[in-house]
């Protein structure tokens, strides 16, 4: 199987762990990236979270040659913002142009038809899915409104989350796990205020990291209550530079988690973080809030992970007892990388995301 692998120009967590994850698949030969993105190859332009592989550089005649001549077996917008891109709109309207689909990795639940129709895309991946098989009726009203009353958009629609890239970093000797729990966030939630503000209320409990903000946040990001309404009724302006914290670089954040018993991970725009799986991947006992989202193949609560209540009302509890039971922590911490490597690194993702497109095109 070749693939045209169409993105966009930013970075984006989900089109570059999967690309990297078809590479492995398939062979870099068989995955052509267009517009060629830097990023994927160019040694000046790496990215400290995304491998880079060595590949041929196609330019537009030679994409339009290959997909004229039936060469490319699919067509992948890697992104909604890919569908933006020349190439992609061009090659929508030759008749006999590959089939298509579309993954969409952001933050939100929308469902984008306009996507979906100006392409005629075949199938679509989507992060953040929150249309659970057995649901509520308000769930199936949201699910109603979302599709369109579009049964067959629905029936080809697919959770597909972030993952694990494995390096050496994942295969580092364990080092002395001298941090009881860490949490390294930016600011994008309420909830990682009030989980920040909860670790820091706790005696007896030693935690590290940083929650910081975005020269582009509002200041409301950083209060709650009564506070929070009164800031967002004065205009919420931007973040100062003095209130925008630490964020902690690519390779202090792994050590920090390499160092940790416990790492948190809490909801920012979206569910779905790559910090959910690169705590497992650390091999550090990941403390969530429930999944209000599909992901195949998840984690179990008391078995590879630990979820508390969603208004984390019981999430202190949980963090001093698994914070001193050393034996109950490391067998889920243990068990959880197992079920990483077997379902959630970035090969396995290649591989989920293969499968249905040739069992639905």
């Amino acid at each position: 199987m070749k693939l045209l692998y169409v993105a966009a120009a930013a970075p984006d967590y989900l089109a570059d762990q999967l690309y990297v994850g078809l590479c492995r698949v398939l062979g870099v030969s068989a995955v052509i990236d267009y517009p060629w993105k830097g990023v994927y190859h160019d040694p000046d332009r790496r990215l400290a979270y995304l491998p880079q592989v060595v590949t041929s550089r196609y330019g537009q005649d030679d994409i339009v040659s290959l997909v004229r001549d039936r060469k490319i077996d699919l067509m992948v917008l890697s992104s909604p913002r890919a569908s933006e891109e020349p190439l992609a709109d061009e090659l929508s309207q030759m008749a006999e142009c590959p089939p298509c689909v579309l993954v969409d990795g952001e933050d939100d639940s929308r469902i984008r038809h306009e996507v979906v129709e100006r392409f005629r895309c075949r199938l679509y991946f989507k992060r953040e899915y929150r249309w659970h098989p057995a649901s509520s009726l308000k769930g199936r009203l949201d699910r109603w409104k979302s599709f369109r009353k579009n049964p067959w958009l629905f029936e080809r629609t697919f959770p597909l989350q972030f993952s694990a890239i494995r390096t050496v970093k994942l295969e580092e000797e364990r080092r002395t796990r001298d941090v009881d729990i860490s949490f390294a966030a930016r600011i994008s939630h309420p909830k990682r205020l009030r989980a920040w503000t909860l670790l820091h209320q706790t005696e007896g409990i030693k935690v590290e990291g940083s929650l910081y903000a975005e020269a582009t946040d509002r200041q409301s990001k950083l209060a709650s209550g009564l506070p929070r309404l009164l800031i967002k009724l004065r205009g919420d302006p931007r973040v100062t530079v003095a209130q925008r914290g630490t964020r902690l670089g690519f390779e202090e954040y792994h050590d920090l988690l390499a160092r940790s018993k416990i790492a948190l991970s809490i909801r920012g725009g979206g569910f779905d973080t790559v910090r959910y799986w690169e705590i497992v991947a650390s091999k550090a006992l990941l403390v969530s809030e429930e999944p209000d989202i599909c992901i195949p193949h998840n984690f179990e609560h008391g078995k590879h992970a630990v979820f508390c209540k969603s208004d984390l009302s019981d999430l202190m509890d949980l963090v001093k007892a698994f914070t001193w039971d050393d034996a109950a922590r490391e067998g889920l911490a243990e068990e959880g990388y197992r079920h990483l490597l077997r379902h959630h690194t970035c090969e396995r993702r290649a591989e989920y995301f293969l499968d249905l497109c040739r069992r639905y095109i």
